[in-house]
């Protein structure tokens, strides 16, 4: 009985060990992609930046993350009243 206790506590301190390791895992690997685009992200920035400044907030800027070109549309939404 007891040695059934025993086994079934390592056995919970086992899964809990796993799943806290697939997190740290999943979590590092988030981290490195989101870091591994901040370049494309401040250069886009800068691009819909230097758009607004020199059109007048109109037209279109395009953008690549993670491969895919995102346009960005600079038209200002209609106006509800």
């Amino acid at each position: 009985m007891v040695c059934v206790a025993v086994i079934l506590l390592i056995l919970r301190f086992i899964s809990s060990l796993v799943v806290r390791l697939v997190l740290s895992l999943i979590f590092a690997t988030l981290g490195v992609v989101i870091y591994s685009q901040r370049a494309a992200l401040v250069d886009c920035a800068d691009k819909v930046t230097n758009a607004v400044s020199t059109a007048g907030a109109a037209g279109e800027v395009s953008c690549t993350f993670f491969g895919r070109d995102v346009t960005i549309s600079l038209d200002s939404p209609a106006s509800t009243g």
